[in-house]
C-alpha cells in the first residue's frame, strides 16, 4: 500500500479516534453558537441579547420592530442550513430554559423554549413518562426542533411537532399568543412548522406517554436483499432505520421494538462513540486516499459478519439518539411519499454508483420512515413518508453539489428545512404544500414588518422577503 502496512492505517486511524473522542471531551461545544454545525455558515450580527423572561423577548422584539430591523433566534446551531443565520439582532434562548411544569394525569410536559431536547427526556424519566420519539440529536433547543419538522423513525409514529398540544409564541408586533388545537388554531397550524418566520417559540407542551424501553437489533444485510423487500423491512418493527454504506454494498438495519423489558446488553457509551469514529474515519480515509480502499472497505464489511449483532434492551434516548458526536459533513435530506421508497431508491442507487466512479466519493445514505401528519408546512403534511438523507466525508467541492443537485432532481421531494437547500425556491416548493397560501397567509399577520427576515428566507421565499431591504 504505497510504502505503509495496512496495519500502520489502522493503528493511525485508532490513534486520531482517540484523540478526537478526548478532545471532544475536553472542549464542548459553546453554549451561544457562532455558526452553523457544518461550519459553512458563520453567524454575524451587531446585537446579541440574551434574554431570561419572556418581558424581555417581548421588549426586545417590540424594539425590532419599531425602528424596522431584524431579530433571528440561535438555538443550538445543530442545523446544515443558514435558516437561523442573523444579520441584525441575534438572540439566544440559552438563559430562557426549564421544565415549567408535567402533569402525569394528561402525561403532558411543558418546557420553556430554549430547553434542549436532553433536558426534557431527563425530566420526563423521573416522571416514568417518555417522548414517543425522539431525534438523532437531542443537544437541540425543543424549539429549534420543532420549527423545522424534525424526525425520527416509525412508520406508525409522526415527526416531533405532531406531539405538541399547545405553545406561546411572540409574534413579529411582541404580541404573546397562547395557541393549541381550539384556540388560535390557525396560528397554532402555523406555528408548529414555522422555520422562525412567525415569532419566538417561547413555550410548547408535549403529549407524552408512559414510559418504555427499546428493543434494538442491527444487522448488516446485502444492499440488494433490502431494496427488493424493502417495503416488508419498513414494517418489520415498530422503528425501522436504514443506513447504506455505497462504498460496501452492504445495508445497515436497525430495527427497534417498545417493550416494558429491563434493560440488558446495553451498548456502553465511550466504546461505541470510539468505533463510530473508528469507522467513520475509515470512511474519510477511503475518500481521500482511493488505493486504501481496497483494504479498509473489504475490511469494514467483514467486520460486520464476525462481529456479534448488536442486540440491547435501553432507555430510547440511548437508542434513537446517535452516540456520539459526528464528525463536520455536508446534509440534505428529502422525503417522497411512502409507495415510492423502492422506485426512488433504486434510482438513487444508480446515481450515487455513478458518481462514484468520478472520482473517491464516500458516500452514506439513511432512511428513515414518519407517519403523515396535517402539519402545514411539515415534510409528512398529508402522506405517510420515507426521508432520504445523504451525506459524505469528502471535502464539499462542485462534485458532491452537483451529485445533491440531481439527488433533489430524481427525489422531487419535501426538503428538510435545516438541512442543505442548495436550489429549492418557492417556485419548485409551494406545489408541494397544499396549505402554502394558508401559511403566508398567517406569517403576514404575525410579522407584518418582516423582521424575521434572514438571507435564507429571501432565498427560499423571494416574493415575501426580495424586496423588504429596499421598502423598509
Amino acid at each position: 500500500m504505497s510504502g505503509f502496512s495496512c496495519c500502520s492505517v489502522l493503528t493511525a486511524i485508532l490513534a486520531i479516534a482517540l484523540a478526537i473522542f478526548v478532545a471532544r471531551k475536553l472542549y464542548p461545544r459553546r453554549a451561544i453558537p457562532t455558526e452553523n454545525w457544518e461550519g459553512r455558515y458563520t453567524f454575524t450580527y451587531d446585537h446579541l441579547v440574551r434574554p431570561s423572561s419572556l418581558e424581555e423577548i417581548v421588549s426586545t422584539v417590540k424594539e425590532v420592530n419599531e425602528r424596522g430591523g431584524e431579530l433571528k433566534v440561535v438555538g443550538a446551531g445543530h442545523s446544515w442550513s443558514d435558516i437561523a443565520s442573523p444579520r441584525d439582532v441575534m438572540m439566544t434562548l440559552s438563559s430562557y430554559t426549564g421544565i415549567v411544569k408535567v402533569n402525569r394525569k394528561t402525561k403532558e410536559i411543558t418546557a420553556k423554549g430554549g430547553t434542549l431536547v436532553s433536558e426534557i427526556n431527563e425530566e420526563l424519566e423521573k416522571h416514568g413518562l417518555g417522548l414517543s420519539v425522539i431525534p438523532s440529536i437531542s443537544s437541540g433547543t425543543i424549539a429549534g426542533t420543532i420549527a423545522t419538522a424534525t424526525h425520527s423513525t416509525g412508520i406508525n409514529y409522526g415527526n416531533i411537532p405532531s406531539y405538541v398540544v399547545e405553545l406561546e409564541i411572540v409574534s413579529g408586533t411582541g404580541i404573546v399568543y397562547r395557541a393549541n388545537r381550539h384556540s388560535n388554531s390557525e396560528i397554532f397550524n402555523a406555528s408548529l412548522v414555522s422555520l422562525g418566520m412567525l415569532g419566538i417559540i417561547t413555550e410548547i407542551t408535549i403529549q407524552c406517554e408512559s414510559a418504555y424501553n427499546l428493543h434494538e437489533v442491527v444487522t448488516l444485510e446485502k444492499a440488494e436483499d433490502v431494496v427488493d423487500r424493502v417495503f416488508d423491512v419498513i414494517k418489520s418493527a415498530d422503528h425501522v432505520k436504514l443506513w447504506f454504506e455505497i462504498n460496501s454494498g452492504m445495508v445497515q438495519v436497525y430495527r427497534m421494538n417498545r417493550t416494558q423489558e429491563s434493560c440488558r446488553n446495553q451498548v456502553i457509551h465511550w466504546v461505541e462513540t470510539i468505533r463510530v469514529w473508528i469507522l467513520e474515519i475509515s470512511a474519510f480515509f477511503m475518500s481521500r486516499f482511493p488505493r486504501v480502499n481496497t483494504v479498509l472497505s473489504p475490511l469494514m464489511v467483514a467486520s460486520g459478519r464476525f462481529l456479534p449483532i448488536r442486540d440491547q434492551i435501553n432507555y430510547p434516548p440511548y437508542v434513537f439518539n446517535i452516540p456520539f458526536d459526528l464528525p463536520r459533513h455536508p446534509e440534505s435530506e428529502y422525503s417522497v411519499p411512502i409507495e415510492q421508497t423502492k422506485d426512488k431508491l433504486i434510482e438513487f442507487m444508480k446515481i450515487a454508483k455513478h458518481y462514484m466512479t468520478k472520482m473517491a466519493f464516500n458516500l452514506a445514505i439513511e432512511i428513515r420512515f414518519v407517519k403523515a401528519d396535517h402539519i402545514w408546512m411539515s415534510s409528512a403534511q398529508g402522506r405517510d413518508s420515507a426521508f432520504f438523507t445523504c451525506l459524505t466525508y469528502n471535502p464539499v467541492d462542485e462534485m458532491f453539489m452537483k451529485f445533491i443537485e440531481e439527488v433533489r432532481q430524481l427525489l422531487d421531494g419535501r426538503p428538510h428545512w435545516g438541512k442543505l437547500m442548495l436550489t429549492d425556491t418557492e417556485k419548485h416548493l409551494k406545489p408541494k404544500y397544499p396549505n402554502w397560501d394558508d401559511f403566508l397567509r398567517v406569517r403576514n399577520q404575525m410579522d407584518p414588518k418582516r423582521i424575521f427576515r434572514n438571507e435564507y428566507l429571501e432565498r427560499v421565499f423571494p416574493s415575501i422577503y426580495a424586496s423588504t431591504a429596499k421598502e423598509l
